[in-house]
């Protein structure tokens, strides 16, 4: 008796419609359905132009469909956002060889580890578990050194972006009740962002991925009285 195969991916009734001049619209996708099961490597063929990276930026949140659903594991993710779907090992392979110089394949997984699992990675055995990776495809160690691809890059700028916004959103409603005045809130609010996620990069560093919640605690603590004695009414 066979097994029967584990359903990981699927969409149904997927449409993407884009908008034109004088009412008129683009249908990219069409009541598409499709299913991805586990272990299974699926081809999606066409003449270019007819939809195929639409879909698929569909499947990790780059487009929003129209209408229809998308499932992970029997769940429904149409509305879950790009950074969630990466949580849960969704990604998408751009066709862009472009790189972006600085910032490395390794380094960028080490920090997307970092962020998944919420604790510190030790560099050394990051590298070990990396080396052994690559050795088991048959991946030649060199490609984990070479620059990140730039939409993989686009899409932490954006999620930076919208805590930016966010951070920004909150200076303006402390002005309208009057707890704190900012001369300039864009500037502040960016400022304050930015400090603190350098205080906690910092201190990550210092300790060596174990982090003390006190030492963290006094280190913020420090900087957040300051930054409100400087900006009191």
């Amino acid at each position: 008796m066979s097994k029967e195969k584990e359903l990981i991916l699927e969409a149904k009734h997927v449409t993407k419609k884009f908008p034109l001049t004088k009412g008129k619209e683009l249908i990219a996708n069409d009541d598409v359905s499709l299913k991805f099961y586990k272990g299974q490597t699926l081809g999606i063929v066409g003449e270019s132009g007819c939809g195929k990276s639409t879909f698929m930026r569909m499947m990790v949140q780059l487009e929003q469909p129209t209408s229809g659903e998308i499932l992970f594991k029997g769940k429904d993710i149409t509305q879950e956002t790009a950074d969630k779907r990466a949580n849960e090992g969704m990604f998408l392979s751009f066709q862009e060889p472009l790189e972006v110089p600085g910032l490395t394949v390794s380094a960028f997984i080490r920090n997307a580890l970092q962020q998944r699992k919420g604790s510190y990675i030790k560099l050394w055995d990051f590298k070990k578990e990396l080396d052994k990776n690559l050795k088991f495809l048959d991946m030649d160690p060199a490609y984990s050194e070479r620059s990140l691809n730039p939409m993989a890059a686009k899409i932490v700028a954006e999620e930076t972006d919208k805590m930016m916004i966010a951070t920004k959103q909150l200076f303006y409603a402390m002005e309208v009740h009057k707890l704190l005045h900012f001369t300039n809130p864009d500037m502040s609010a960016v400022s304050f962002a930015m400090t603190i996620h350098g205080l906690m990069d910092y201190e990550l560093d210092q300790s060596n991925g174990k982090c003390s919640y006190e030492t963290d605690k006094n280190l913020l603590d420090d900087y957040l009285k300051w930054f409100c004695e400087e900006n009191a009414i």
